[in-house]
């Protein structure tokens, strides 16, 4: 587990550059986020989900939505 939350979990997800991943995602992450999911949480290497979500170019909505939810 690694301390990783759900929304760690979703956010370290691979899309392996399909746009279609991409938009699901960025729907999970907003319904965790509608949920209360704490973005600024960090996992036991001290990250966050928008650190593991900012590794992928087309998750671009993604980091945006965590940038914006950040407490």
């Amino acid at each position: 587990d690694k301390g990783n939350t759900l929304l760690h979990k979703v956010c370290a997800q691979n899309v392996n550059y399909d746009a279609e991943k991409a938009r699901e995602l960025y729907k999970k992450v907003k319904l965790l986020i509608e949920n209360d999911a704490d973005v600024s949480d960090t996992n036991d290497q001290d990250k966050t989900a928008l650190m593991l979500a900012s590794d992928d170019n087309l998750k671009t909505k993604t980091v945006e939505l965590l940038m914006k939810n950040a407490r």
